[in-house]
């Protein structure tokens, strides 16, 4: 019985090291909404389109990093990805936007084009809106 239950550890503890999960870290970034950044836009404005940076210094106020870092651990290579923006007087005076590493295998978020289609409802039958079976409550 203990040669069984070692056996069956042993197993166990092999299975689970040959899984190594991904390994995101940073700012989802992608071009389209890099390349809306404009000189003279406002703090709040790239708030609004980058979300808050990775990093932000407090001795660099006027500078603000975003950064992507991905370990697929899989054999691929890993993909970083980083951007600076500069601002002068609480504006945006300047976008340093180096190539990304291994740019070919950077991981796309989905967009609302890969969605599937929503069913078609029968013409003339209203949608369902949740109401109970559309009875009335008694008065």
């Amino acid at each position: 019985m203990p040669l069984r239950l070692l056996s069956i550890t042993l197993l166990a503890l092999s299975l689970a090291a040959c899984f190594k999960p991904e390994i995101r870290q940073g700012n989802f970034l992608e071009k389209d909404t890099v390349a809306l950044l404009k000189p003279g836009m406002s703090q709040a404005q790239v708030l609004a389109i980058m979300g808050r940076p990775m990093i932000q210094d407090p001795f660099h106020p006027q500078r603000w990093d975003y950064v992507r870092w991905v370990n697929p651990n899989n054999g691929r290579p890993i993909q970083n990805w980083r951007v600076t923006v500069f601002f002068h007087n609480g504006l945006v005076a300047s976008v340093d936007e180096p190539p990304p590493q291994n740019p070919e295998t950077q991981v796309q978020l989905p967009s609302i084009n890969d969605l599937a289609p929503l069913p078609q409802t029968k013409t003339g039958a209203p949608p369902d809106q949740g109401q109970g079976g559309g009875t009335s409550p008694p008065r």
